[in-house]
């Protein structure tokens, strides 16, 4: 897979996840393009997801919350399915 494929792939994921988190109700911004060294030679798409405002009251209460961990997780499995693939 080509760079410009991995990138085009990655992109249209971030966008899954972003309204994956959106219909959940998860405050997310994004998807933000840039290089990113943890990223870097990685064959397949990919992408990097920070759960909001962790340095903050409200974001700590955000992620501490066993309702909303629940639904970030749903949303995340929910955008990611389409990429995995059963074993050969």
């Amino acid at each position: 897979m080509t760079a410009v494929a991995r990138s085009a792939r990655s992109g249209a994921l971030a966008r899954r996840i972003m309204r994956a988190l959106a219909e959940a109700g998860i405050p997310a911004t994004g998807p933000l393009q840039a290089p990113l060294i943890h990223l870097e030679g990685i064959e397949c798409p990919a992408v990097l997801v920070e759960f909001e405002g962790l340095a903050s009251p409200v974001g700590i209460s955000l992620a501490l919350d066993p309702e909303v961990q629940a639904r970030f997780a749903s949303a995340m499995a929910t955008a990611l399915a389409p990429e995995v693939r059963s074993p050969q």
